[in-house]
């Protein structure tokens, strides 16, 4: 999502600056840390911060030789966010890369800096840190590192922002930058120009566990035409409650120029739009806002100043569905089940996420059936009937194996008074896309309840149980026709 503004960051000679890294150093001045910060204040923490990176590159020419040497150059910036000052004290010092495959002789590159004493941060100051190492190889019998991703204090699993190391990595001291304007919220942008790229959810809420996808076009307000590329190359910034923030490159889930797409989406173009992974609980987790950007690049990794545009930055929650409004079936030997859907009506065609919970409310017996963690473990079908009663074909449990077996990890023992979350969406299940209607969906939950495996123990030895429980909920929907498809 390519804007006319195509900001370009500076702070390095040839810098190259992802601009949703809500950086930009066009006029920062660094100042002397307070080096007498009060006892009183609470220390920093990483909820506080949104992290920044820089990205850039700079050359020289050795003459005794006339050798290019090119360094690779990463700034890394701390904005501070919260209201109240705080004690910043900082003990990561440098990149953390995986390099893939070792190679023979190179070691970890890092030069530690000596760190200074803990000084105070106000709101809106940032504490910034510069890397710089040697990103082509002075000898043809020395060998480089292409890192495939870094790990902190931003996850970069972007290798083409990643130049080669070839040298130890100098690392500056920390000091603190008062951004007054320099470093304001990208979702501020200056002048008043749009973003060059529109950044759209379906909700401004979804459920933790629940998969979304979000949709990406070019901005009908941008002057700008579209990238010119087959299959755009996209890198997805996500910073989420608890400070973590990564860096992910990736394709389009489905592009008119790209050779590859995911069959359940369709192929789209910058103007129609097209679909885009957001990582719900694949790269990023947690119960409340997360903030998602999108970043297309505007030229080579190898350019000596590489430009950005970037989406609006598309803020959202993430609830805790265990408190969700349920609408629990019948109990039965302690146990219910529950099937819940946003709204009762939907268009044709149109997403249905659907929102299932199990629970253990009273059980005598052990209890064994859904791994919160990562998947249903195959003890919770659905059926859905239209309205004569005909089973849709499609109708299945979330998994094959009738007894929850959780990814090698074993049954779960779901504990009196626990409630179990299970989100989906009605299409991956023969789900009513078409024709207009009335439909019911039945969910069966069939636990295993009896003797089984102490998870707390080391002795994975299955013990005698039973699966012969079976807890049932219903919810009715309507389909309505999409008036688009009607026309």
């Amino acid at each position: 999502m390519i804007h006319p503004r195509q900001r370009r960051f500076a702070g390095l000679a040839c810098a190259l600056v992802i601009q949703a890294l809500l950086a930009l150093a066009a006029s920062t001045t660094a100042q002397a840390p307070d080096s007498s910060p009060s006892a009183a204040l609470p220390a920093c923490s990483a909820p506080d911060f949104d992290i920044t990176l820089q990205f850039g590159s700079e050359e020289t020419t050795v003459k005794a030789n006339n050798q290019a040497v090119k360094y690779a150059v990463i700034v890394v910036r701390k904005r501070y966010i919260s209201g109240h000052p705080c004690i910043f004290e900082e003990h990561f010092v440098g990149p953390n890369f995986d390099y893939g495959s070792p190679v023979a002789g190179m070691g970890p590159f890092i030069v530690k800096v000596i760190p200074l004493p803990p000084f105070i941060l106000n709101h809106g100051q940032a504490a910034q840190q510069t890397w710089r190492w040697r990103s082509n190889s002075p000898a043809a019998d020395q060998p480089c590192i292409q890192p495939e991703w870094m790990g902190s204090p931003v996850l970069v699993a972007a290798p083409s922002l990643l130049k080669p190391v070839c040298s130890n990595i100098d690392i500056s001291s920390w000091s603190v930058v008062d951004p007054l304007e320099s470093l304001a919220d990208a979702a501020s942008p200056p002048d008043g120009q749009p973003f060059p790229f529109l950044l759209t959810a379906n909700k401004s809420t979804y459920d933790a566990g629940e998969r979304f996808f979000l949709r990406l076009s070019l901005d009908p307000a941008s002057p700008i035409a579209a990238p010119a590329a087959d299959c755009p190359k996209l890198y997805l910034r996500s910073r989420s409650p608890d400070g973590a923030t990564r860096i992910d490159e990736m394709p389009p889930l489905a592009f008119k120029g790209c050779e590859t797409r995911q069959s359940e989406h369709e192929p789209g173009d910058w103007q129609s739009g097209f679909d885009v992974d957001s990582g719900a609980n694949s790269r990023w987790s947690g119960i409340g806002e997360h903030t998602l950007q999108v970043f297309v690049m505007n030229g080579s990794p190898q350019d000596k100043e590489i430009r950005f545009a970037a989406s609006n930055p598309l803020r959202f929650q993430i609830a805790d569905p265990t408190t969700l409004a349920r609408r629990w079936g019948p109990l039965t030997k302690g146990l219910r089940a529950d099937i819940t859907f946003d709204k009762s009506e939907f268009r044709a065609g149109e997403e249905i996420p659907l929102h299932a919970a199990v629970e253990n409310l009273s059980s005598d017996l052990p209890v064994f059936s859904v791994d919160p963690v990562w998947d249903p473990c195959g003890v919770v079908g659905i059926q859905i009937h239209d309205s004569r009663g005909n089973l849709l074909p499609g109708s299945a449990v979330f998994g094959s194996a009738p007894i929850c077996m959780g990814h090698g990890r074993g049954p779960r023992l779901l504990e009196k008074g626990k409630i179990v979350s299970v989100e989906g969406r009605l299409g991956a299940f023969g789900g009513p896309q078409r024709p207009a209607g009335e439909y019911t969906i039945d969910l069966t939950w069939t636990p295993c309840v009896g003797k089984g495996i102490d998870p707390t123990s080391n002795d994975l030895t299955p013990l005698p149980r039973a699966c012969v429980v079976t807890v049932k909920a219903t919810a009715s929907i309507r389909i309505v026709d999409n008036p688009k498809q009607a026309n």
